[in-house]
């Protein structure tokens, strides 16, 4: 029961609790709801009283989401969070096909916010096979500029993303990421983004475009976003190379990995940071490919500082043969 408790703290330090992979995992290892519900008010008893490294707020909140996660996914009552019968049989078939984590999300938390990105869904598709992303710039509830690009899924179209960002000097400051199963087969990103200061803006619109650096900063801003916007279109619809190298980039950077595996060629890899640098995504996103297709991913930080990035893959690699390649790539073999 003890390994236990750690092990359920251990998963809810990963800020992951609403991810489809973690939930699984979890119903796995503790098996049933009674277990569950004992782990619960042990893990409450061990960290708020009597241990005493406590746990921070947004722990307990994510311990509570991830026990209400894997409780619905025990007693199958996992539910998608609206009526079927608000929408027609198009629609009702590409929900059932979105991963159930992206309804967890704070893009689903009302009724109008999931009216809109279906519809953005459903223009991405009707594009994806004109090799025309959906791009969306949002800003959302907290004044932060959000990036969405909903595109055809294919290896590579992650990195060309985070590549394109990292031309323009967009910092990436959280992401995930969801794909939409056979027969879509389309990919949706969301960036939360910072652009470059006003100066750096000016001068990257002047040398990569030749757009006049004297206007005044909302016209400047505006120019910015619409040549990201056709930046990403252009590089992920037509698979375009970025030249630069990722290795180079985290040449500095001492990243350690986890990885479990999930069956069936599913594997979820962390790699943990601390010193953070523009590119690292990108680099990340880049290096993954070559050893397998990103399904899924997941920024989020820790209190100490540190950063993590989530991938959820899909590997024709064994367990043996993908960390000995990760081995390689992070333990400068």
């Amino acid at each position: 029961m003890n390994n236990h408790k750690k092990y359920l703290v251990d998963v809810v330090r990963t800020m992951l609790a609403n991810e489809d992979s973690t939930i699984e995992s979890v119903a796995e290892e503790i098996g049933d709801l009674s277990k569950l519900k004992m782990l619960l008010a042990f893990t409450y008893a061990h960290y708020d009283y009597g241990d005493k490294q406590k746990l921070e707020d947004r722990h307990w909140q994510s311990l509570i989401m991830l026990f209400e996660n894997v409780r619905n996914y025990i007693e199958k009552t996992d539910k998608l969070p609206f009526n079927f019968h608000s929408y027609d049989e198009k629609e009702i078939e590409i929900l059932e096909k979105i991963p159930m984590s992206f309804f967890r999300g704070e893009r689903c938390n009302d009724l109008y916010k999931l009216n809109s990105w279906i519809k953005h869904i459903k223009i991405a598709l009707n594009d994806k096979d004109k090799n025309d992303p959906r791009v969306v710039f949002k800003l959302n509830e907290g004044g932060e500029l959000e990036l969405a690009v909903l595109a055809q899924d294919y290896p590579g179209s992650l990195w060309r993303i985070t590549g394109t960002c990292f031309e323009h000097e967009v910092d990436i400051a959280q992401a995930s990421g969801y794909v939409i199963d056979e027969p879509y087969n389309l990919s949706m990103d969301f960036l939360k983004i910072k652009l470059p200061p006003i100066i750096r803006v000016r001068k990257i619109l002047e040398s990569k475009y030749g757009v006049d650096g004297k206007l005044n900063p909302d016209e400047i801003n505006k120019i910015f976003i619409e040549r990201l916007d056709r930046q990403i279109r252009d590089i992920v619809g037509g698979a375009s190379d970025i030249c630069c190298n990722p290795r180079e980039i985290i040449s500095d950077i001492s990243a350690r990995y986890n990885m479990d595996c999930f069956g069936g060629g599913r594997y979820r890899v962390g790699l943990r940071f601390s010193v953070d640098k523009p590119g690292i995504l990108y680099s990340f996103t880049r290096i993954l490919s070559d050893v397998g297709e990103i399904t899924g991913f997941k920024t989020y930080s820790h209190s100490n500082g540190e950063i993590t990035d989530s991938f959820s893959m899909q590997s024709d690699k064994c367990e043996d043969d993908l960390r000995d390649k990760l081995d390689e790539y992070f333990l400068r073999k």
